[in-house]
This record gives C-alpha cells, sequence and structure tokens, in this order.
C-alpha cells in the first residue's frame, strides 16, 4: 500500500505528538513487515519515561482526539455523492481524507511505546506485593485485561443476536440450512430479519479490512457467519460472562494489593493503553472501508480499480487528476506483487519491480539460530497441544482448520476468523496490548506474544505444545 507506507515514512520524520520528542527517521517496509531502529524507539521510551503518568495521559488524550477527527472526516465524506464531483473537488476531498489520516497514523505506533514505558513500572509495583513469580504474571494479565468492548466483540454479539433470532423460528432454521444465495433470495419475506441483516453489514462491513486493504463483505458473508453458529445463546452467555467476570477479577485484584493513588493511576492508564492500542486501529479501517467510493471514484477518473489507487502515492493520484503528467508510466501491478519503502536519516526510498529485488539482495539476511523451542510473553494462560499452521499474509488464512495452533508475526482484525478456529496464538511481535493479546483475552484462547522468531523455527505439520503459563512453544514432532 503506496500510499500507506510513503505516508507513514513521513510523518515518522516528524514528531508524532506536539511538545513531545517522539520522531523516527529510521523506518522500513517490506511487504507487509514493518521495522525500526531499536535505538530510536528506546529513545520515544525515554522521552515518555520523563513524566509518565502525565505523558502517557497526554498522548492518549491525543490519539483519541485525532480518532474523533478522523471519524469526522469519513463520516462527512461517506455522506457525498463522488461521481457528481469535478477533478478539482475530488482532488480537495482527498487532500482532506490525507490530512487527518496522516494525523491518525502519526500516534500509529505510539501505544507500543507507551507500553513499553508503563509494563515495566507496572511489574515493580507488583513485585513489591507480590513473591511468586506464577502468581506476579497472573497478576499482571488480570490487571492488563479490559472489560470494555472492542468493535469485534461488538459484531460477535450483533451477529449472535442474529443467529438467535433464527434458532428461535423452525422455518427460519430450515432456510439457514440452505446455501447463501438461496438463503438470500428468501429473506425478503421476512422483513425484521433483513433489516437486522443489512444494519450488520452497514455497521461491520469493515471489520475484514487493514489499513487501506480489504474484502468488501457483503449480505451472503454475514448469512454464511451465521450459518456457522451452533450454540448461539451459549456463546452469548459466554461472551457477556466473560466480560463481567474479567471485570470483577480486575476489582478483587485491586481491592488485594491495597495500592497508593498514585499506583492507581498507573494501573488506570494501563488499562487505558491496552484499550487505545485496538481502538486506533479499529477508527483507522473503519474509515478506510468507509471511505473506499472516494477511491474507486478517483480510479475509474483514472481509468484503474479503486484499489489500485492505493498502490500509487499521493502526488501521483493528485497530479493525474489535475491532469499533469508525472514523467512514468503509472503501472501498480509490481507494486501490488512486492513493494519495499525505507526511510534512512530522514530519506525516503520506494522499491518494485527489478528495483525491489535488487533492495532485497542488499539487506542483511537475518540470522535465526534453528531449535525446537521459543519462548514469548504469555498474554492468556492455558496448556494445548496441536498442529502448526504458519500464517505470512492474509491469503493463508485459508489454510487453518480447527483446533491448529497459529502462528504468525502478528494479527490483525482481518485474522478473526482464523482466531476462532485456532487453538492456540503465537506471535513473532507484540507485548500486552497488542492486536492478539487484545483478542487472545476476549475468545479466551491460550496465546504467547514476542517470540520474535516462531514464525522461522515452526513450519507447517509440526506437533507443539504451546504453554501459555510459563510462556513457551515446544515442538513435540
Amino acid at each position: 500500500m503506496a500510499t500507506y507506507t510513503l505516508f507513514l515514512a513521513k510523518i515518522n520524520c516528524k514528531s508524532a505528538i506536539p511538545g513531545l520528542d517522539l520522531g523516527i527517521s529510521n523506518y522500513k517496509y517490506i511487504d507487509g513487515d514493518v521495522f525500526y531502529a531499536e535505538h530510536e524507539l528506546k529513545k520515544n521510551e525515554n522521552e515518555i519515561a520523563k513524566d509518565p503518568l502525565r505523558n502517557v495521559a497526554f498522548c492518549i488524550d491525543t490519539i483519541r482526539k485525532r480518532c474523533t477527527l478522523y471519524t469526522d472526516t469519513f463520516d462527512k465524506l461517506s455522506k457525498k455523492d463522488f461521481s457528481r464531483l469535478t477533478n478539482a473537488e475530488l482532488v480537495d476531498d482527498f487532500k482532506l481524507f490525507l490530512n487527518n489520516y496522516r494525523d491518525l497514523l502519526a500516534v500509529l505506533v505510539t501505544p507500543i511505546t507507551l507500553e513499553a514505558v508503563m509494563t515495566p513500572r507496572i511489574i515493580e509495583i507488583l513485585s513489591k506485593k507480590i513473591d511468586n513469580p506464577i502468581k506476579l504474571n497472573e497478576a499482571f494479565r488480570n490487571i492488563a485485561a479490559s472489560s470494555r468492548e472492542t468493535e469485534h466483540i461488538k459484531e460477535k454479539e450483533s451477529l449472535l443476536k442474529i443467529a438467535i433470532k433464527v434458532s428461535e423460528d423452525k422455518v427460519l432454521t430450515e432456510l439457514f440450512r440452505q446455501e447463501p444465495e438461496t438463503v438470500k433470495s428468501a429473506l425478503g419475506k421476512y422483513p425484521a430479519l433483513n433489516k437486522q441483516i443489512c444494519e450488520h453489514l452497514q455497521k461491520y462491513g469493515w471489520t475484514h479490512f487493514n489499513f487501506l486493504i480489504g474484502e468488501k463483505r457483503e449480505l451472503k458473508d454475514v448469512i454464511r457467519q451465521v450459518k456457522n453458529v451452533k450454540n448461539a445463546e451459549e456463546d452469548y452467555k459466554h461472551l457477556d460472562s466473560g466480560r463481567k467476570q474479567i471485570e470483577q477479577i480486575y476489582t478483587e485484584a485491586i481491592e488485594k494489593l491495597k495500592l497508593s493513588n498514585n499506583e492507581k493511576e498507573y494501573f488506570k492508564l494501563f488499562r487505558e493503553v491496552v484499550f487505545i492500542r485496538t481502538y486506533r486501529l479499529d477508527v483507522l479501517n473503519k474509515g478506510s472501508y468507509h471511505l473506499y467510493p472516494l477511491f474507486d471514484e478517483i480510479g475509474k477518473r483514472l481509468n484503474m480499480g479503486g484499489e489500485d489507487v492505493l498502490w500509487m502515492v499521493p502526488e501521483e493520484i493528485i497530479q493525474l487528476l489535475n491532469g499533469q503528467k508525472v514523467g512514468y508510466d503509472v503501472d501498480t501491478r509490481d507494486r501490488r506483487e512486492h513493494y519495499a519503502l525505507l526511510l534512512r536519516d530522514n530519506k525516503i526510498s520506494c522499491y518494485f519491480g527489478k528495483d525491489y529485488w535488487d533492495f532485497i539482495k542488499n539487506e542483511e539476511k537475518e540470522s535465526v539460530s534453528h531449535g525446537d523451542q521459543v519462548e514469548g510473553l504469555p498474554v492468556f494462560p492455558g496448556n494445548v497441544k496441536g498442529t502448526v499452521k504458519v500464517v505470512l499474509s492474509k491469503q493463508q488464512t485459508g489454510k487453518i482448520n480447527k483446533g491448529d495452533i497459529l502462528i504468525t508475526q502478528m494479527t490483525t482484525p482481518d485474522y478473526i476468523t482464523v482466531i476462532e478456529k485456532a487453538a492456540a496464538i503465537v506471535t513473532d511481535l507484540g507485548g500486552i496490548t497488542s492486536h492478539a493479546a487484545v483478542i487472545s483475552r476476549e475468545f479466551q484462547k491460550p496465546c504467547i506474544v514476542g517470540t520474535k522468531v516462531a514464525t522461522k523455527i515452526f513450519k507447517d505439520g509440526d506437533l507443539v505444545e504451546v504453554d501459555a503459563n510459563r510462556g513457551t512453544v515446544r515442538k513435540l514432532k
């Protein structure tokens, strides 16, 4: 996604939060993988750590305000009929999107920095009150768990309500045994249910988007999801009771720890960091979905598809809409196949086609020690055995079967369906507030994050034991 990566590189040259020196001048993107220089991430952590309570609270407030501005922008633009606009008007709306998208991307990595600052302080507070390491880790997980609903949990609740309605009617139950297209054709006979499903699609159709790329959900996709629900009533009660249980455990933990007011403030802010890390991605992805008509219209004006537009850089789009030449043929096919971007000492370079492969050859290959076990941070407890499926892209998610062990670099919102099938989740990247950590707690799946090398150590078909109580993944055969 050239628009995404170029913008991310440009804003990383500058400070993400006004008044704080959180800029990054070295950054690398290769086919979906993002790499930052460790020393720059550490510099940002040190900046936050100068006054952690004040700076973390200020960063969270800034992220929330930018989420609100971006939401207002896509609400405003999504009501427009872009086909009626002149090219100049289309450029103005595209620039409005870019400005707010840029401001939200500027704080994309900030929650990771906040987590890195807050985690050792939370552990330090807990270690003064809990001697047993296992109990300390358990307390840490309880503190980090949030009972607040993410958009994906709200979507699941909405879907289960539809499934409950279907299960309560014998005629509808029989209808939903048919193929999705058959069900779709018959929905007109059931206006209340049809309205409920359409409203669900309108509200949550964006949940399979990741940044600016994703599948547009259709009515038959929702019908297929409803068909796959086996125990709607039970699943709904489980979601509700699980949320209440998380809050009860947190409240009891806080009471037992006898925290000072200052310590309570740390814990409160840490939970906000956990929530905001998922929330800001939800806002970003929801906006991408609702603004697709804008990209589609730009594509029509430029004689290409809406998704092709996303593999152009903003300057190319604006110049072409204004009737100007860019000095070369814009062909997005090479970019879609492989794309890399390098920000080095504030200088941006893009690579695709032959330049991409030359860039890859010049990159230093990461050396990985091979073995049969990796360690990471356990974020939801449990001990399971299963068959490994290594997923390195969204296109590979289809190979996950129920009970498999999902091993991936990191999870994103479009992994929700496979996470529900998986017996456990293991990631190379991430911490206690990562998407995998938050989702694993919501779905109560054993999960270990931050192993760094799990996708390189294990391969499809390996039988492994995931011990998410201790944070280890061990190959059995």
